[in-house]
């Protein structure tokens, strides 16, 4: 889950854990909604534009990752791949040699580059 979406959790859950909203509590959530809007807007204006990156991914490796048992991605760099950018993961049949439909969505949260035996053009991102 993304910074947005964990934001707008919060919200969310605020509001339904309070089904008897007061004035003060409207308020309360006001403000609560104020920071959170802060926070996405210091997001997004403070940085670079976040890009999007659109990659194959073979069929086993795509189940382990929509499984969530591959949080990380081990890729050329050829995209100058960055910390805050979004992998759009597009299954992809060797045997056939087409696409079958199905993407994952993830972004890059960390990533490692410059490791002893990796080579220099190669990182290993981790992705939520």
């Amino acid at each position: 889950m993304n910074k947005y979406e964990e934001a707008w959790h919060k919200i969310c859950d605020w509001v339904y854990d309070n089904p008897n909203l007061t004035p003060e509590k409207v308020d309360l959530m006001n403000e609560k909604v104020g920071v959170a809007i802060q926070e996405l807007v210091d997001e997004v204006t403070s940085k670079k534009p976040i890009r999007i990156h659109k990659i194959k991914i073979e069929l086993q490796y795509f189940e382990k990752s929509a499984a969530g048992l591959k949080p990380w991605e081990l890729r050329l760099n050829d995209r100058d791949y960055k910390v805050g950018d979004i992998l759009i993961l597009r299954e992809w049949d060797p045997k056939k040699k087409e696409f079958t439909g199905r993407i994952l969505t993830r972004q890059i949260t960390e990533m490692f580059k410059g490791l002893p035996y990796l080579p220099e053009d190669v990182v290993i991102m981790t992705i939520l």
